[in-house]
């Protein structure tokens, strides 16, 4: 069985359609759903669950606005059809700036993360600010001896001493 070769602007998309999922989350569910959307044949839960690091805060997301709207069933539904559309839409934006806050913060914390282990291990920075081709970079990633040299970077930061 071939798997689905998912690109990163899909990722993006399958992200969006996340914040925007609306009732109870089932994986397979989902995975129809987003074939659909995205017309991409062969897609599943389990070629979901390869990126299941990159989409978990998401789905998890999804799943607490079900209980939360079992909860608050018909709690504030406005009869205008209108006004409905443009408070669900409202919703499905404030949910996604909600992740996006999320994904920041990580990325925020990986940085300082990364130049603190750079400035600790006497790193030069004029290395660090060289510009990169993205398919060289890809490659040199991939070379186990630059592999060590991340690794030193990907180190936990110590803790706060109070």
């Amino acid at each position: 069985m071939s798997r689905t070769k998912i690109t990163k602007q899909n990722i993006q998309r399958i992200k969006q359609e996340l914040d925007r999922w609306e009732g109870k989350f089932s994986v397979q569910k989902f995975a129809d759903h987003v074939a659909a959307v995205l017309g991409i044949d062969g897609l599943d839960r389990t070629t979901l669950y390869q990126y299941r690091a990159e989409l978990e805060d998401r789905i998890e997301a999804a799943r607490q606005r079900y209980r939360d709207s079992k909860a608050d069933k018909n709690f504030g539904v406005p009869e205008d059809v209108q006004l409905a559309d443009a408070l669900k839409k409202i919703e499905a934006l404030n949910n996604e700036v909600a992740s996006l806050k999320k994904d920041l913060a990580k990325h925020r914390y990986k940085i300082i993360q990364i130049l603190y282990n750079a400035y600790f291990h006497k790193v030069d920075p004029a290395e660090l600010s060289n510009s990169v081709d993205e398919r060289e970079a890809e490659k040199l990633l991939t070379r186990p001896d630059v592999q060590k040299k991340i690794h030193v970077l990907d180190q936990p930061m110590p803790p706060v001493k109070k």
